[in-house]
């Protein structure tokens, strides 16, 4: 799980899901389905083979993607459609693997974006957008 800060309502999500509950409850499972699997995890880590059963119960295919590029798919025999959840597995954490709208030069580079005065007035996603500095020290929008 990624937080901007820990506070009483974060805490409260770290202490009671694990990172693929967390995940799942992100990509909008429903409560009933997040109870179950949660019934099968029931501890903060837990092996692959606990993922196979949750996808050979509940009929989601799991594609995983590790940070070193393979990519595993876990889903049940069912020829029935099945709901399709895409993470990314990053150091023993579970996580949604999709797209966000943030430059890799923002994630870097952070902490001296928001304290800028040339960004102060500008939006979060102006700021998210950002791909890099001028010679004159000026940031690069990307929009």
């Amino acid at each position: 799980m990624i937080f901007n800060s820990i506070n009483e309502r974060t805490a409260k999500l770290i202490d009671r899901d694990n990172c693929l509950i967390y995940a799942c409850k992100m990509a909008g499972m429903n409560e009933d389905l997040l109870d179950y699997m949660r019934g099968i995890i029931a501890i903060r880590s837990f092996t692959v083979e606990r993922l196979h059963k949750i996808a050979s119960e509940t009929n989601i295919r799991f594609i995983v993607s590790y940070e070193n590029g393979r990519t595993l798919t876990i889903e049940s025999k069912s020829e029935d459609e099945k709901k399709e959840l895409r993470l990314l597995l990053y150091k023993e954490h579970y996580m949604i693997n999709e797209k966000v709208p943030v430059s890799q030069y923002f994630i870097r580079h952070r902490d001296e974006i928001m304290k800028s005065k040339q960004t102060r007035f500008w939006s979060i996603e102006e700021k998210m957008n950002i791909k890099g500095r001028k010679e004159d020290g000026t940031y690069v929008n990307g929009t």
